[in-house]
């Protein structure tokens, strides 16, 4: 009989190990979703941000290339002008 209520112990015992398992693996398995999804978000904020800054390099560089073109331009009517008013 002794040998038989060790059993039952050990069964019982097994159980509630393996129930108190699965609730922690369950709730792992839920606050891990949640932790990929907000990196997920991160990421995308991220390359918005990229994105973004690289537009924003784009233009300047437009900007710069127009700017130094119409101060070259100007420049070069100024030097147009001098050189026709010593003649």
């Amino acid at each position: 009989m002794e040998a038989d209520t060790a059993l039952k112990i050990l069964v019982i015992v097994l159980s509630v190990v393996l129930s108190i398992s699965l609730i922690i693996s369950i709730i792992a398995g839920i606050l891990l979703i949640k932790f990929v999804k907000m990196l997920r978000g991160i990421a995308e904020k991220g390359e918005q941000f990229v994105d973004s800054a690289e537009e924003t390099v784009v233009t300047f560089r437009q900007n710069i290339g127009t700017a130094g073109l119409v101060r070259s331009l100007t420049q070069l009517v100024k030097f147009v002008n001098k050189v026709n008013k010593r003649r």
